[in-house]
């Protein structure tokens, strides 16, 4: 057996850690604040999960987070887990009187359906666990602008070309896909909305996901 350089295994997990915290604190358009609230429910003192932590992590700007903030997120991804019902998991809840933040939101998970806690996020980083993530289809959150506007640009064309008015159709066009409202007004779309949206975006403009996407990577590569 031979040994990975360590610092390719650092890189590799802090690509894993940066994609998996995104989609967790991003999901549900949910807030900073929002995380801030339950983690205060949580733990009681001052404050102990920051904004630039949250920011740092989604982004892949704080690469080399403490092992205090490590053991906050994954406390509070286990709290969450058992709030929402995740079976096997022994951790306190969340309030009931918060549970328009938490309701709808799903915790992080190991390829097995398992939570993850402070020790697995340690592993993540590390490049111990892999968590099998699919990272062919990334945008990075300084990507979003440039790519929503890419393929927001492309859907006007590609509906003018079937004939369709995008602004008298778009009660019907948000019913097809609520994604391409943003989209077609010109505003950014989070990544993975904008990814997970692929599939009804091309059956919308009468194409295929993957000539959406390569839209996106042609925008992404063109960036400065």
């Amino acid at each position: 057996m031979r040994y990975v350089d360590p610092n390719d295994r650092l890189d590799a997990g802090r690509t894993a850690l940066t994609t998996v915290c995104r989609r967790f604190f991003r999901q549900r358009s949910m807030t900073q604040p929002k995380w801030i609230r339950l983690a205060s429910a949580m733990f009681p003192g001052p404050q102990h999960l920051h904004s630039s932590q949250i920011g740092g992590l989604s982004t892949g700007k704080l690469k080399d987070p403490t092992p205090k903030c490590l053991l906050v997120i994954g406390e509070l991804n286990l709290a969450l887990a058992a709030t929402v019902g995740v079976g096997g998991v022994d951790a306190p809840r969340f309030p009931e009187d918060l549970r328009r933040f938490w309701e709808g939101l799903e915790p992080m998970c190991d390829p097995d359906g398992r939570p993850l806690g402070p020790v697995d996020l340690f592993r993540v980083i590390t490049g111990e666990l892999d968590l099998g993530l699919d990272t062919s289809h990334e945008i990075p959150v300084d990507g979003e602008a440039a790519a929503s506007a890419a393929l927001g640009r492309h859907l006007r064309l590609g509906l003018a070309a079937l004939g369709r008015d995008f602004l008298t159709e778009m009660p019907a066009l948000r019913e097809e896909c609520p994604v391409i409202e943003p989209l077609l007004m010109g505003k950014a779309v989070p990544g993975d909305s904008l990814v997970a949206a692929l599939p009804a975006l091309a059956d919308v403009a009468r194409t295929t996901p993957t000539d959406l996407w390569a839209v996106i990577a042609d925008a992404l590569a063109s960036r400065p």
